[in-house]
């Protein structure tokens, strides 16, 4: 799949082919609205992972948290797993809230791009305050 360049698209992304993959949903402008809190051991796992995030949408809990530097950013929830977070922060509740529902209407029928993102030069770290990813068998995956 080539997205079209107004269509929001989902990434996989890893540091290398031989590390865990997570998976990312990008504007057509290529900025990041959310990206997965958990890693997946190989493309084909984290590819079946997005079709499974996108099928249960509807199901999973938002959470909404103001961060001790007063922005905010949301979650999403599997009862108590994260499985979602934002890509970023807001000034403002509302353009948080506003943020999730953009999210959520474009992740719905948002294609898997076919090509991976694979570098090291990125900064992986999470910009938005989660307690680290978590593997799909549930093991911590510690912060990219």
């Amino acid at each position: 799949m080539s997205p079209s360049p107004e269509q929001a698209y989902v990434q996989l992304y890893s540091l290398t082919e031989d590390m865990p993959f997570a998976w990312r949903l990008l504007g057509g402008n290529n900025r990041e609205t959310g990206r997965s809190a958990m890693t997946f051991p190989d493309e084909p796992a984290a590819r079946a992972a997005v079709v499974l995030f996108q099928r249960e949408l509807h199901t999973y809990r938002p959470k909404f948290t103001r961060r001790h530097d007063n922005q905010w950013v949301w979650q999403l929830l599997r009862g108590d797993q994260l499985v979602a977070a934002s890509g970023r922060t807001y000034d403002r509740q509302a353009r948080c809230v506003q943020a999730l529902n953009s999210f959520v209407r474009a992740m719905r029928t948002a294609p898997i791009s076919d090509t991976i993102m694979v570098t090291s030069t990125r900064r992986w770290a999470p910009r938005t305050p989660i307690s680290g990813l978590v593997r799909a068998n549930g093991t911590n995956g510690g912060s990219r």
